[in-house]
């Protein structure tokens, strides 16, 4: 398809990234020979677009500028239409599937194409044609929902012609790649800010969102996520408090039944406040999510899928959150309970499989 797409297109080259050469270097050597034009980048299978991005937008390691010789048009990924709902239901280890990126990569197929989809500006639906129509419309609606803001192009049921390329080139075209609006324009973003369009299209899709200002008891919660495999989840995302780890934010992360739990640095109310950002609007944005006495501390997570019971999801997380006597206990009570829950920390990443039974 990189093929087809290109063939109709202005391009010095097409430069694949494997996630572990050396992109800009690449990148420079088709600028050395073809200076100005538009260079189209091969990302690997299990490589989410973020990464790629980050290269051109974002500070080094170490605070190196980003390299502005370089601007993105547009990201874009291609989906078979005919896997999609089945790998998002059931998802593989990559490790599984050898496609692991290192020996600590615990992500599932599911996982990636997730990310590739909620960073997309342009989203093609290829192999149209091997699928029902019913099957088609379901998983337009699921991506639709998993990222609102993306172009979706369907690859005509007869196959590539030159209408459908350009159509996709023009999408592109329009799209002008915004760092900040991909990175913040997921669905499940946009759901938690209240900002989620909400199509509807009739295909029993369900979105949730699910807040609270309470810890999470780490056995409760054990058991709530080892009962989760009895619904039609295909994706949750957010912030957890957990009690047993009262400084650090937890992300939570779900696609079909691959589930990781993940630090994300401390809480901000655990962050002596020299340490704080110097910008007064990010400390603006700090104090929004603030309630004493635990500060940003919350629970603030997104639940999609189909014919959802959002009473029964709703209930079940409720009764993972500390009783008014537990809560009473305060941080140095809770630290004395057991936590069965996965090591979230690097040392410890490995000693979790990501997958739900």
């Amino acid at each position: 398809m990189i093929e087809a797409l290109s063939r109709y297109a202005t391009l010095s080259a097409v430069v694949r990234d494997d996630g572990r050469s050396d992109l800009i270097s690449s990148l420079e050597n088709v600028l050395e020979v073809h200076p100005g034009n538009h260079i189209l980048i091969e990302a690997d299978s299990v490589l989410e677009p973020i990464a790629v991005a980050e290269l051109f937008y974002l500070e080094g390691e170490n605070g190196e500028p980003p390299d502005d010789r370089f601007e993105i048009q547009t990201v874009a990924t291609i989906l078979d239409a005919r896997k999609i709902l089945n790998v998002l239901r059931a998802p593989t280890s990559l490790l599984e599937l050898d496609l692991e990126f290192d020996e600590v990569d615990d992500r599932s197929d599911a996982d990636v194409i997730v990310e590739q989809i909620e960073f997309s500006d342009v989203i093609v639906f290829n192999r149209t044609s091997d699928i029902e129509p019913k099957t088609l419309a379901k998983a337009r609606s699921l991506v639709e929902w998993l990222n609102p803001r993306a172009h979706l192009v369907e690859v005509p049921q007869d196959g590539f012609n030159r209408e459908f390329v350009e159509e996709f080139w023009r999408a592109s075209r329009e799209t002008n790649f915004d760092f900040d609006a991909a990175a913040e324009g997921a669905g499940w973003i946009q759901l938690l800010a209240n900002s989620h369009p909400k199509l509807d299209r009739g295909e029993g899709l369900t979105a949730i969102g699910i807040r609270g200002r309470r810890p999470l008891h780490p056995t409760r919660f054990k058991n709530f996520l080892d009962q989760l495999s009895s619904h039609q989840i295909i994706r949750i995302k957010g912030w957890i408090w957990i009690a047993t780890r009262n400084g650090e934010t937890g992300i939570w992360s779900v696609v079909g039944t691959s589930s990781i739990l993940a630090a994300a640095g401390a809480w901000m109310a655990a962050t002596p406040m020299r340490e704080w950002p110097d910008d007064p609007l990010e400390r603006e944005d700090i104090m929004a999510d603030w309630v004493p006495p635990y500060g940003d501390r919350r629970q603030e997570i997104a639940i999609m899928g189909f014919d959802l019971n959002e009473f029964e999801l709703r209930r079940g997380f409720k009764a993972c959150l500390l009783t008014d006597e537990e809560f009473s206990l305060g941080p140095e009570g809770w630290a004395k309970w057991p936590d069965p829950l996965p090591d979230w920390s690097i040392e410890g990443a490995e000693d979790f499989d990501g997958l739900l039974q």
